[in-house]
């Protein structure tokens, strides 16, 4: 997992499909990476849990792991959150980091509860007992709030991860947990009337766990500052969940009747303040340079309606969270680089911040543009797109992306030309330059190119011409015979014209269709008629096509005409086919 917080920041990037504010292209987002990454922190923490249930002293080196994994997750995402990074996945990056600082108490409170049973310490391992219950407690809330939250796929599903696992190894921890008490209550009963803090120290609103035991003492109260709130009793267990709304010391204790005797338990001052909060903030450049950022608490929840400062050198400026938490200053033009710091002062619910910054002069932009006259190519055809590099007389290095993929990376000076070769379908072309120390990260203007197996103009003109021979051996098929003086011949049948007489051309129709289909899918020439099938099996217009086949076979293998009837059909059946192919294809 060592290497995991050196390529972080690479991750979420790719996760999230950052874009930056400048860059015009809208690129459709999803959070398929993010939610492979956090299905990877799943696994760990479940790895923690199946290690605790096994009680391997290894569940405390691979927890403080992943805790750290967590928080550095939180600091990473909270960084690029103003650059765009999904909301949802900071939010389960909190809820993760709150789950991996509960994983390493427990261990830490199961390593000190073998210990203490192995020492005969049964009162330290009562108090141990009582903390691993109240990090499960924790769990249990982190895991719904985990299970709320979906991400969007590629294809706009919905991407949950899945908790079953985590819930069954979850219960089984609770089950050894239940073995512990009874072991321990075998082996020792508590005699000192305590109380135990599931928190040594609280922030403001953060909710705090009071415990003990009953020792079949009555009227159990909890003093809080003096003031007395009435705890839950379970199974010989008192317990209060309370939280603060304002800073400052709160000496705690608990007191109980003892038959008509007022008996008292040990003090605890608990010390409350303010939630921390934390700025991020980033420098932007474009034609106006900017900083940018976000103020959010402990909990990664927006702080809105807050003053912030930003202190130059002999100038303060001034703004003012949004209901998002986020803030900007437009700058003044800097002259060189230049240290400054962000503020928060903090008030009597959060606590201050700071952000040190180094300012750089807003750098010059270069401008790109490619020009290309076609709309549509043909497939595997190689093309040339012309550019044009303006602002600068340097070489300067680019990157050809086609459909977001990077194709090519190479230096250009002015006017410069891209070979491509496109596949099938529609594409989107355009050029980046990444910046240098004097210019800014420029785009080019997008290129939109349908690469076509057979272009539209060519489909049309064909078909143009076969409807033409369609409709004239149509005509041909039901023209009213020219009347001749009687003779006398035999009668025949219209089923015995033979392929030496006059006749509807139902051979030339097959093999235009056959030539057209061939092209249309770009098959070898060497392909026969039933292979056509074969290459064509589930097309739309399979079973027309294997119609037309059957009486090209009858007449061309046979040599023997199919019936009028039969011909006219063939006919239409191939003007069917060719115009579904081509209407359907351009639409």
């Amino acid at each position: 997992m060592r290497a995991r917080s050196i390529a972080i920041l690479l991750i979420i990037l790719l996760a999230t499909n950052l874009v930056s504010a400048e860059d015009y292209r809208k690129a459709e987002k999803n959070d398929y990476g993010a939610y492979a990454y956090f299905r990877l922190m799943l696994d760990e923490a479940n790895s923690v849990l199946s290690l605790l249930v096994e009680e391997s002293p290894e569940a405390l080196n691979q927890s403080l792991e992943l805790y750290n994994w967590t928080n550095t997750t939180v600091e990473e995402l909270i960084t690029y959150q103003s650059l765009g990074a999904s909301p949802k996945a900071l939010e389960l990056a909190y809820q993760f980091k709150t789950l991996g600082r509960e994983l390493f108490l427990l261990s830490k409170w199961q390593g000190d509860f073998l210990k203490a049973i192995s020492e005969g310490d049964f009162a330290g391992a009562k108090e141990a007992l009582l903390y691993m219950s109240s990090s499960i407690e924790e769990i249990r809330p982190v895991l719904e709030s985990v299970r709320g939250i979906y991400l969007v796929g590629e294809n706009g599903e919905r991407l949950e991860l899945d908790l079953n696992e985590t819930y069954e190894t979850l219960g089984k921890l609770e089950r050894l947990l239940e073995v512990y008490e009874s072991r321990l209550n075998e082996l020792f009963v508590p005699t000192d009337f305590s109380l135990f803090t599931s928190k040594p120290t609280a922030f403001l609103s953060e909710n705090v766990t009071l415990y003990g035991y009953t020792l079949n003492l009555s009227e159990i109260r909890v003093f809080v500052n003096e003031t007395p709130y009435t705890p839950e009793i379970i199974d010989g267990v008192f317990r209060l969940k309370i939280s603060f709304n304002q800073s400052g010391s709160y000496v705690l204790y608990a007191t109980a009747l003892n038959g008509t005797k007022t008996v008292h338990s040990n003090s605890i001052t608990l010390n409350v303040t303010r939630i921390p909060t934390k700025v991020v903030a980033l420098q932007k450049t474009g034609e106006n340079s900017t900083v940018e950022g976000v103020l959010i608490d402990y909990y990664g929840n927006p702080v809105p309606g807050k003053s912030i400062l930003l202190l130059l050198e002999n100038l303060t400026l001034e703004s003012v969270s949004d209901e998002n938490g986020t803030f900007i200053f437009e700058l003044p033009e800097l002259r060189g680089p230049m240290n400054t710091t962000v503020i928060f002062e903090g008030d009597e619910y959060y606590a201050p911040s700071y952000a040190n910054l180094t300012l750089e002069p807003t750098r010059e932009r270069v401008l790109i543009r490619l020009f290309f006259d076609k709309k549509e190519v043909r497939a595997g055809e190689r093309i040339e797109i012309r550019g044009l590099v303006n602002g600068t007389s340097e070489e300067i290095p680019i990157e050809v992306y086609v459909d977001e993929n990077l194709v090519e990376e190479r230096r250009v000076r002015g006017n410069f030309t891209i070979s491509l070769t496109l596949d099938e379908g529609n594409h989107a072309v355009y050029v980046r330059f990444p910046g240098n120390e004097r210019f800014a990260e420029s785009f080019s203007n997008t290129i939109e190119i349908y690469a076509s197996s057979y272009l539209s103009t060519t489909r049309i003109a064909i078909f143009s011409a076969f409807l033409i021979i369609g409709l004239l051996a149509y005509h041909f098929i039901n023209r009213k015979p020219v009347s001749k003086a009687p003779t006398k011949a035999p009668e025949r049948s219209v089923e015995e014209f033979t392929l030496g007489e006059e006749k509807p051309d139902l051979l030339r129709a097959y093999r235009f269709l056959y030539r057209f289909l061939r092209r249309l899918y770009n098959l070898p020439k060497s392909t026969t008629p039933r292979e056509l099938l074969g290459r064509l099996r589930g097309w739309e217009f399979l079973p027309e096509l294997k119609r037309v086949t059957e009486l090209h076979e009858v007449a061309f293998y046979g040599r023997k005409m199919p019936g009028i009837k039969e011909v006219v059909e063939g006919v239409r059946t191939v003007a069917r086919i060719v115009l579904g192919a081509i209407v359907g294809d351009e639409l």
